[in-house]
């Protein structure tokens, strides 16, 4: 058997695959597009200080992928054959531990890497202008690979510790969140003599990247502090792989066996479903069956409570400081504590929406439960509405305890001497549309779960596919607006450019709530037929309709004219 004989493989497959090539000329168009988006930003600055602005800006966007890389990519790399029965069959070889996980490794990183790769070139653009070093730009690349092995590495352990893939996309998150949030645990001990607090923020991805584009000759220190963090991102990665080696390996000696099915089942006879039929939610099994079946096998995991409820508290210990400090700039920092808090509660039940619409319909569709609902009666409205309304019932107090906390920094806004007038309109401004795209935001992923849900063979690809397609419009359509206040500051115009931003992604909501309605639509008469899921094939077959009915129309028009 040769060396590796599992990442040989895949490096052939990848080789002869199509697919790597519309990955690397997306990635690189999409670079090139937003470049230029921001390059022809207006604003009034130096060439240099714009050059800065774009690396960091860019640099950030691909920083942000990387550390999102092991949800995406490879979070369910090894859970999707633990669930298939699969893995078993790759141990009757001689195949080891270390195989399979650099095997998982390379056929599920391989985008990734692919992508990362072919936006280095555009980061390399800002050089021409100036204002960015060529060391600078290396240490920055460096950066970008650690990270990225790094939080694969991670995500590929988390995979075959997990039972699920929801497990092992949260557990993901947790690791590489906590880690990024030493970058502010250091920072508050930035009263302890010395550098305490980088030895702190060593170990955290955000320190390497900030540190990264520290010169030599301004600040050596910086220089060799940011060698030691991504000095531990590569011991990291590497530790992560080891143990999912060594874990493999168990599992290779005691035999590999699929839980899901055996747990799903105790959970259910745990929960007693018969009690709730008849007495907690009676009402709602004859109104609509499926989400009666949705809350009662499927409910909030005690992690959700627990992260949930520690964020809350977060959040008000930083509203708190911010009204108790009596220096300016700490009441600032602890404001902007507050609202970083708070994007990270916006995003965490987002993702966690986003996972229970995609994971219980793609269960139900893989199990042939959803086919026989269909048959039986159970149509497509029903479905549809059974499950938003399960999820939206389940998501209410967390969305509505989020959106009690949306405002408390307005109310500290009310109080004098901080912010400035005009910061102080932004952040009304982008508080005002943080809460209102809360509400779309979680509707548009549970519409988009539930339709990718049903399109895609694995739970990961239905999360990445549903997620990525709701929330990257806006994340893009935020960054024109970043030029500006990093290169002038903040002023009254930015709030034009936030309600141009407003508009841009309610159109791109809009969109995706009538693309997944049509696909629901013709999705569930593929189900009812007996057929696969393919939305493709029916949007070949609406075009075709619309272009012969065109010609009709167009023939009818000339007969006429005759």
């Amino acid at each position: 058997m040769s060396f590796l004989p599992v990442v040989h493989r895949e490096l052939l497959v990848a080789a002869r695959s199509g697919a790597m090539g519309p990955v690397r000329f997306l990635a690189a168009m999409g670079g090139v597009a937003l470049f230029s988006v921001l390059l022809a930003t207006p604003v009034h600055a130096r060439p240099q200080v714009l050059a800065e602005v774009l690396f960091q800006i860019m640099g950030g966007a691909v920083f942000g992928y990387a550390l999102l890389a092991g949800v995406l990519h490879t979070a369910d790399a090894v859970g999707a054959e633990k669930r298939d029965g699969t893995l078993g069959l790759l141990f009757l070889t001689d195949l080891r531990g270390h195989d399979v996980v650099l095997g998982k490794l390379v056929s599920n990183s391989m985008r990734a890497a692919h992508g990362v790769l072919a936006v280095v070139p555009i980061l390399a653009v800002p050089m021409v202008f100036g204002g960015v070093s060529g060391p600078q730009f290396g240490r920055l690349v460096a950066t970008l690979c650690a990270t990225l092995l790094f939080s694969l590495s991670v995500g590929l352990w988390w995979s075959v510790a997990a039972r699920d893939f929801r497990t092992a996309a949260l557990g993901t998150l947790g690791v590489v969140a906590g880690l990024c949030a030493l970058y502010g645990a250091g920072w508050l001990a930035w009263r302890m003599p010395g550098r305490s607090g980088w030895a702190i923020q060593q170990f955290s991805p955000v320190a390497a990247f900030r540190w990264a584009r520290a010169e030599p000759w301004q600040d050596p220190a910086m220089r060799a502090w940011w060698g030691r963090s991504v000095a531990w991102l590569w011991t990291g990665g590497g530790v992560a792989l080891v143990a999912a080696s060594f874990m493999v390996g168990r599992g290779r000696e005691r035999g590999v066996v699929s839980p899901g099915v055996a747990a799903d089942a105790a959970r259910a006879r745990a929960r007693g479903l018969v009690g709730y039929r008849q007495y907690h939610w009676a009402g709602l099994l004859a109104r609509q069956p499926y989400a009666w079946f949705q809350r009662v096998v499927r409910p909030l995991p005690a992690s959700f409570h627990a992260v949930y409820w520690t964020l809350v508290a977060a959040n008000l210990a930083a509203f708190a400081a911010s009204l108790s400090l009596r220096l300016h700039m700490t009441r600032g920092l602890a404001l902007l504590a507050e609202c970083a808090l708070l994007w990270v509660l916006h995003q965490f039940v987002k993702v966690q929406a986003a996972l229970s619409a995609t994971r219980g319909i793609g269960e139900d569709r893989q199990s042939g439960a959803l086919e026989l609902l269909v048959v039986s009666g159970q149509g497509r409205d029903p479905l549809v509405a059974g499950h938003r309304a399960a999820i939206w019932t389940q998501y209410a107090w967390p969305v509505a305890g989020l959106l009690a906390l949306q405002f408390l920094p307005v109310l500290r806004l009310a109080f004098p001497g901080l912010p400035p007038a005009n910061d102080a309109l932004f952040l009304e401004a982008a508080l005002a549309a943080g809460a209102a795209f809360l509400l779309f935001d979680v509707d548009a992923l549970i519409r988009a779960g539930l339709r990718h849900g049903l399109r895609e063979t694995g739970p990961q690809a239905a999360f990445r596919a549903a997620y990525l397609r709701v929330m990257l419009p806006g994340w893009i359509g935020l960054l024109p607006c970043v030029v500006p206040l990093l290169t002038t500051g903040p002023g009254s115009w930015l709030v034009a450019l936030l309600a141009i931003w407003v508009c841009v992604c309610a159109y791109a909501l809009g969109r995706v709530n009538k693309r997944v309605r049509i696909d629901l639509e013709h999705g569930f008469m593929h189900l009812v037929a007996g057929l696969h899921f393919d939305t493709g094939e029916w949007e070949l077959r609406d075009d075709f309709r619309r272009a012969a009915m065109a010609d009709v129309r167009s023939e009818a028009r000339g007969g006429s004219l005759w």
